[in-house]
């Protein structure tokens, strides 16, 4: 084979790359990451079947104390009972009215108590007051009662001040701080009464 035609093959097999075969680079593609949901927050996730629980109670003429209380005290949690709108805290105060006729002397304190928190969120502040000193009345060693009395007595010292009765806002002070240093005697161990006092009742 003469030299020439030999070195023309050659070049040929070199100009097409090794045999005729193309080296096609791929791009890689970016690989999208699947969208994490943010953890829910206990507010977002009480169980719907709690307000369904309430519009079946809320319809009842008889309702037994412990039905009330073991509903309100899932729905008067720290998360839950400040994004609770003033319908379903209506609802749950005619609840617990309807229990509290029918309860005996054990389960009346427990009832006042959470009518007056109710109450609270739901701003009725002078109903709060009388339930929540009614449960006292009852239970003076329940260290809640204690601590929804004093954050009561805060937000009351606040609206004295805006109104510019520093004297009555001064005295609404010295309660709250009675009974919160009396909810952290009855409950040392509960992290809870043991906050800042200003920043929890600057939540309401």
């Amino acid at each position: 084979m003469p030299l020439l035609l030999v070195t023309l093959i050659l070049l040929g097999f070199l100009s097409a790359g090794c045999g005729g075969r193309q080296v096609v680079e791929v791009e890689e593609m970016p690989v999208q990451k699947a969208a994490v949901p943010a953890p829910k927050t206990p507010e977002k996730t009480f169980a719907k079947s709690e307000l369904a629980t309430l519009q079946e109670l809320v319809g009842r003429n008889v309702i037994r104390p412990e039905e009330a209380t073991q509903l309100s005290n899932r729905l008067l949690q720290e998360e839950i009972a400040p994004i609770l709108d003033e319908q379903t805290l209506n609802n749950l105060e005619k609840v617990l009215l309807t229990a509290l006729s029918q309860s005996d002397k054990q389960s009346q304190a427990v009832i006042q108590r959470d009518l007056g928190i109710t109450n609270y969120y739901n701003k009725k502040y002078h109903k709060a007051r009388q339930a929540l000193q009614s449960a006292n009345e009852s239970d003076p060693r329940d260290p809640r009662t204690h601590y929804y009395l004093a954050r009561l007595f805060q937000q009351q010292a606040k609206m004295e001040e805006a109104k510019g009765n520093k004297v009555m806002a001064e005295r609404h002070r010295k309660r709250a701080q009675i009974e919160i240093d009396t909810a952290r005697k009855l409950a040392p161990g509960n992290p809870l009464y043991q906050k800042n006092f200003a920043e929890t009742t600057s939540q309401r």
